[in-house]
């Protein structure tokens, strides 16, 4: 498979896979914040699943930036840079993994690519079953500590992670998607300024999203967050 160009720098990838690839696991672990320090600046030739368990973290790869906040999946691309763009605050953790695929079997897509002869993973994804991620890390670093009994059990797991990313996610709106959101929160907060309970909170439920998700979302987008618009919106002269 041939690597695909980006429609969009601002638009993350997709990892597209063959049917039938089984992902060559290296290690994992679970990383819990000492409350100091931030994640490495490097690049290194394997993939790498990161799983937010708790807090949040700011991570770039290249010239894209991702907010990460609990149950966030994001995937590291083999051979880019990426480094940590906050501090680790104590409530930071997270379940990571690192993997590798032979060049031939997998591409790197401007969009989902999925279909009979290959699978998509969105780099930076909500899991929509995330229990099912945190108990293969689990599986994963309990027979890692005991020693696989193959390395085979190893790329299962990892495989497995991959295909929960696949099927079962809601991908975070980057782009045109992502500013044809923020225009639908504009537009509400615009229309019910006068409310005494408009919040954060009222916006995310009468859009039926989660509030963490359209916060994180709205201020990628308009460079401040619901908050601040909802306040700058009831000081503004009718």
């Amino acid at each position: 498979m041939t690597e695909l160009a980006t429609t969009n720098p601002a638009d993350p990838p997709w990892l597209t896979i063959r049917r039938g690839t089984l992902a060559a696991a290296d290690n994992g672990g679970l990383f819990v914040s000492p409350g100091y320090g931030r994640h490495p600046r490097r690049c290194i030739d394997s993939f790498e699943i990161i799983l937010m368990r708790e807090g949040q973290m700011t991570i770039a790869e290249d010239d894209r930036v991702f907010e990460l906040a609990q149950h966030d999946a994001l995937v590291l691309l083999a051979g880019r840079q990426h480094q940590g763009l906050s501090d680790y605050d104590r409530r930071t953790s997270f379940y990571w993994v690192h993997f590798r695929l032979r060049p031939k079997q997998h591409a790197i897509a401007a969009t989902d690519q999925s279909a009979d002869t290959n699978i998509s993973i969105p780099q930076l994804s909500r899991p929509g079953r995330p229990e099912r991620l945190v108990e293969l890390f689990r599986r994963f670093l309990h027979d890692q500590e005991q020693g696989f009994a193959s390395p085979v059990e190893a790329d299962l797991l990892v495989t497995s992670m991959l295909a929960e990313l696949a099927f079962h996610h809601r991908a975070e709106p980057h782009g045109a998607k992502a500013e044809a959101l923020a225009g639908q929160v504009r537009s509400f907060i615009d229309g019910a300024f006068c409310r005494p309970d408009l919040s954060p909170g009222l916006v995310a439920a009468e859009l039926d999203l989660n509030a963490d998700y359209l916060g994180r979302v709205f201020k990628r987008v308009a460079g401040q967050t619901l908050g601040q618009y909802i306040n700058a919106s009831s000081r503004s002269p009718t």
